[in-house]
């Protein structure tokens, strides 16, 4: 904690409160070559503050003003743990990027909650990554990047199970024999529908990849983060050219 301030200095306090209340960073949310354009009536993750581009020779970074109070490095932290904010968030830098990708040939997406301090950062940011960026946006022009997630239907996994295994009659045997034989079973069951999930995914990941000009996969979310109450077998990205979209 702070030492008490004089009371000499405790008039200045307020203001200073307000100076750092109302400081704001700029959250970027991708880059695109310079010379491009995005709607004048974009507004960024704070519904407030409109969208803009800050230009460095031939990139320009799409970004927003935000407040630090709510952005800043140490309040964000806290932030990313609350589902409800990253969804909002999220949403909006989705859209952001959707919008401007209409607009525009190609554009490299930023990670959720990027953040610099001001213009001149940005700048620097676009001049040491240049190559990188530049190269991305020509691997990017006319294509789009696709997220496939899949999920789990249990019934569905217990049926192909079922089908595979075959049903056991245990009508026969006495009943302790019975019993370990049914929890043989479902303990066999579990390792078989974990094998049947990797298997769909598996062959959903290789139909994509094949309609696709580069794939990646994922880590797997939790339900609690995929908003998904079943289990996540999939989650993957897939750079698909503009003339496979139909495919």
């Amino acid at each position: 904690p702070a030492p008490e301030r004089p009371a000499s200095s405790r008039a200045t306090h307020p203001l200073a409160e307000r100076e750092r209340v109302s400081a704001r960073g700029l959250y970027v949310y991708g880059v695109v070559a310079a010379g491009s354009r995005v709607p004048a009536d974009l507004v960024g993750v704070d519904a407030e503050l409109a969208v803009r581009l800050i230009e460095a020779d031939e990139l320009a970074a799409i970004v927003s003003e935000v407040p630090l109070e709510e952005f800043g490095e140490e309040t964000i932290r806290e932030h990313l743990d609350d589902v409800a904010w990253l969804e909002e968030k999220a949403r909006a830098h989705e859209a952001v990027l959707e919008a401007a990708l209409g607009a525009t040939e190609a554009l490299v997406p930023m990670r959720l909650c990027t953040v610099f301090s001001g213009e001149e950062q940005v700048r620097e940011m676009l001049a040491g990554e240049r190559e990188v960026l530049c190269d991305a946006l020509e691997r990017l022009t006319a294509k789009t990047e696709w997220g496939v997630k899949a999920f789990a239907d249990p019934a569905a996994l217990d049926r192909e199970v079922a089908e595979r295994s075959g049903g056991e009659d245990d009508e026969q045997v006495p009943a302790g024999i019975a019993y370990m034989n049914r929890k043989r079973r479902q303990a066999r069951a579990r390792e078989e529908a974990e094998e049947v999930a990797d298997e769909w995914a598996r062959l959903i990941h290789e139909r994509l990849e094949g309609a696709a000009a580069e794939a990646l996969l994922n880590p797997l979310q939790r339900p609690e983060l995929s908003g998904n109450e079943n289990e996540m077998l999939l989650n993957g990205v897939y750079l698909v050219a503009d003339g496979d979209t139909a495919r």
